[in-house]
């Protein structure tokens, strides 16, 4: 009793499913495509002029308060420093493209190492239905479940386009906020690196816990598997706050300081 129902929604999770795990698996790809949209590059090449622009008054700003009105900062350093945080910011600006793809490449390589370590690959579409139909529970049960599953992946989905909207904004807009690599403190460049990474790498604990979901499923745990989902689509939310609440952002932050100073001495050996 209740096969029929069953039967009736196999076309509907075969072509659900399929559309699910060919949009997981090849988000990466599409978050390349999003951004190396002509449009995208087309904001961020306006947004690089006016983010030079604004890089040379904040050095000419910086010169003028610390050298020769000294009312601001160490009129003892030498003002080769700021020309040189001002050259590090330049490279901010000019470099994030090639940076941001080379990022989403490792990310992509991460999340596939991270899947395969797993062992969860075995986890397919008829597996999946064989599953649903051999559970013994009542069959409006299932639809329950079928529907809060639904939910829970709409909540996934939708987050995840969201992700690839965020590259998009975030690559036209670092320019601006790589200004900041010019100043003493660097604390919005380095709280936006933090945010860039987040968003980058964030999605691999979604892809993670929306695995473990279907494993769930085809483990015949049902209710498991919507706290996986329902958790996946809460992952990007919960590892912000974890990232700014602990020392997470502030090391991203140190590699990037770091990463600023290594800089110089480079071109230095160089020549």
């Amino acid at each position: 009793m209740g096969d029929w129902l069953i039967d009736i929604f196999d076309g509907w999770v075969n072509g659900l499913l399929d559309f699910i795990f060919g949009y997981v698996n090849g988000f990466f790809g599409k978050a390349n495509t999003v951004i190396g949209l002509s449009q995208v590059n087309s904001a961020m090449g306006i947004v690089n002029g006016i983010a030079s622009s604004v890089l040379v008054l904040l050095m000419m700003k910086q010169i003028l308060t610390i050298h020769i009105l000294e009312t601001d900062g160490d009129p003892d350093q030498s003002p080769l420093k700021i020309v040189e945080k001002g050259c590090i910011a330049l490279a901010f600006i000019n470099l994030q493209s090639y940076v941001l793809n080379k990022l989403l490449g490792l990310a992509a390589v991460m999340c596939d190492t991270i899947i395969n370590s797993m062992d969860i690959s075995f986890v397919g579409i008829s597996d999946i239905i064989n599953t649903i139909k051999s559970v013994t529970v009542n069959v409006f049960i299932i639809l329950l479940f079928s529907i809060a599953y639904a939910v829970g992946f709409s909540m996934f989905l939708w987050k995840s386009l969201k992700r690839s909207a965020e590259l998009a904004l975030m690559k036209i807009l670092f320019p601006l906020f790589a200004c900041d690599a010019a100043t003493v403190s660097m604390e919005r460049i380095r709280a936006f690196i933090s945010s860039y990474l987040t968003v980058i790498f964030g999605y691999i604990v979604q892809i993670v816990l929306f695995k473990l979901s279907m494993l769930m499923i085809f483990e015949g745990d049902m209710w498991l598997s919507l706290a996986f989902i329902f958790s996946a689509a809460n992952a990007p939310k919960w590892l912000e706050k974890y990232t700014y609440s602990t020392g997470t952002a502030r090391g991203v932050s140190n590699a990037a300081r770091s990463a600023t100073y290594m800089i110089p001495q480079i071109i230095r050996m160089v020549k």
